[in-house]
């Protein structure tokens, strides 16, 4: 029996400390699911330098999960969410994951990771990628958790669209239409 195929993970962080924490959570994770993870680090200048920019955007392009790591509280530099934004339009993984792991301090100002957290959400809402967030969704969940998750929702028929499949729908008429 072969090897599972390891996961790329892209961590994108602005300090030591939120990378250690990024490379820990990937530990933890990597240690309960039996899909090996392949960790990329690197610091949000490092992916704006011209003489770096493109090995980043190249990790980046083929990693399954691309992580935003950050402990300023702040958030993140607009140049990041630009980059982030183009990664997204540009990926090669199309069924990519944009996780958040902002630093929780009693002092860090909540507006601030509020916003950052709707810009990332943004991102991944435009680009159709799932959005994990480590404050609301646990990043510990496995990968095979994350898409029975998502294979559950599918399938899931919700009040609303069983109304719709078991109401009447009658055909509009033949002559509506916005020339009409």
């Amino acid at each position: 029996m072969s090897e599972p195929r390891a996961v790329n993970v892209f961590v994108a962080y602005d300090l030591r400390e939120a990378a250690v924490r990024a490379q820990e959570l990937c530990e933890q994770v990597d240690a309960a699911n039996s899909t090996p993870l392949q960790l990329k680090l690197w610091h949000f200048d490092d992916i704006l330098s011209p003489a770096t920019h493109h090995a980043a955007t190249a990790d980046a392009e083929i990693s399954k999960i691309v992580l935003i790591a950050w402990t300023q509280p702040e958030g993140i530099p607009a140049s990041i969410i630009g980059w982030l934004e183009a990664w997204a339009r540009s990926r090669a993984v199309t069924d990519a994951i944009l996780a958040a792991l902002p630093l929780e301090t009693p002092t860090t100002p909540a507006d601030f990771d509020s916003l950052t957290l709707a810009l990332l959400q943004r991102i991944a809402l435009e680009n159709k990628l799932p959005f994990v967030d480590s404050r609301s969704h646990d990043l510990g969940l496995t990968l095979e958790d994350f898409s029975d998750e998502l294979r559950l929702r599918e399938q899931t028929l919700t009040p609303t669209l069983e109304h719709i499949l078991t109401t009447a729908h009658y055909e509009p008429h033949g002559h509506w239409g916005i020339n009409d």
